[in-house]
């Protein structure tokens, strides 16, 4: 999807299928059982702000900086519990950007995941 306005463009790779159109971005299914949020805040929308309501509660793991074009992504990685299953959520920003990527997967599915995982942050661009 490219949104004229932001100039984001994300080249989901294979596998990662269009679900539905949400609020400020796009959902997405994910191989290993998983799901994708593609989100473009505008200026006046804290996309911190989002963040922090989103990861809210839930155990931080780690994070690493990513090379993705001539820009970084931090990546942070968070485990939560929801009925009784395990799952990983990563959270991707882009700085100067009001971009943000979720990717959530069962936590068993974690590792198989890893290739598709970071071709989908590698993924986000924006012009």
């Amino acid at each position: 999807p490219f949104d004229e306005t932001s100039q984001l463009i994300f080249t989901p790779p294979n596998g990662i299928r269009y679900l539905q159109d949400i609020q400020y971005g796009t959902r997405y299914t994910t191989p290993n059982n998983g799901e994708l949020y593609v989100f473009n805040y505008p200026p006046e929308v804290d996309s911190q702000g989002q963040v922090n309501q989103i990861v809210a509660g839930q155990s931080f793991q780690w994070e690493v900086s990513v090379k993705v074009g001539n820009r970084d992504a931090i990546v942070k990685t968070y485990n939560y519990s929801q009925n009784q299953k395990n799952y990983v959520l990563l959270v991707s920003t882009y700085p100067g950007t009001g971009v943000l990527l979720l990717i959530i997967v069962p936590s068993e599915e974690y590792q198989s995941a890893q290739s598709w995982i970071m071709q989908a942050i590698a993924g986000v661009k924006m012009k």
